[in-house]
């Protein structure tokens, strides 16, 4: 049970990494092109992240820690949304076509997907 336990925390702590740098590699790539992929190779980065963000989709959190941190998950979905938000505004307008009802509507389905993975996760 024990072992159980540790890799969860590692494949969560692998996500959290793996979700952070390519975030900020995507952000340096795209004040400088160049200046991070040809170095590194950002897809190893976000499949690295998506493997690890499955593994921990599929982990089951005890019930009491489940209903502490509900209020912290949401508040979560809401950044995640809101940067997809801010994502998405950035390629429409780098392509000159601002449409804020697109945007929103990306960040609107982006917090439904994630408030359906997480009911679904703990039924």
């Amino acid at each position: 049970m024990e072992l159980k336990n540790l890799a969860s925390k590692v494949a969560r702590d692998i996500f959290y990494v793996s979700f952070f740098s390519f975030l900020g590699f995507f952000i340096l790539e795209n004040f400088k092109a160049g200046f991070v992929t040809n170095y590194i190779n950002v897809n190893i980065v976000l499949t690295i992240c998506l493997l690890a963000g499955i593994a921990v989709l599929f982990q089951k959190e005890a019930g009491s820690e489940r209903a502490e941190k509900a209020w912290k998950n949401y508040l979560l979905m809401l950044f995640v949304s809101l940067l997809a938000m801010v994502l998405v505004w950035q390629v429409i307008s780098a392509s000159g076509i601002i449409n804020f009802s697109l945007i929103i509507l990306a960040g609107i389905i982006v917090f439904l997907a994630q408030l359906s993975i997480k009911s679904k996760q703990y039924d």
